[in-house]
């Protein structure tokens, strides 16, 4: 489902990786009155404690490292 909203949406998808028993983590998200956030997170066996090295696309990675802007470049905008 998240895949093919991504897809939808122009993302490239060759560096997707699919496991059908794994879950989503799911992350809490609480605003607080100061405008602090606080975060938790729930992670039972969930994908990204599952994936090992020999499922990442190294040549993909390295390609793409090409294309990210240093961060906080977006916040240099006037």
């Amino acid at each position: 489902m998240l895949a093919g909203i991504l897809r939808k949406n122009g993302v490239a998808d060759q560096g997707f990786n699919f496991d059908t028993g794994a879950r989503t983590a799911l992350a809490f998200v609480t605003l607080k009155a100061d405008g602090n956030r606080e975060f938790m997170f729930y992670r039972n066996h969930s994908t990204d404690m599952l994936l090992r090295p020999d499922e990442l696309n190294l040549e993909l990675i390295r390609t793409e490292m090409n294309y990210i802007p240093p961060q906080g470049s977006s916040n240099n905008r006037t």
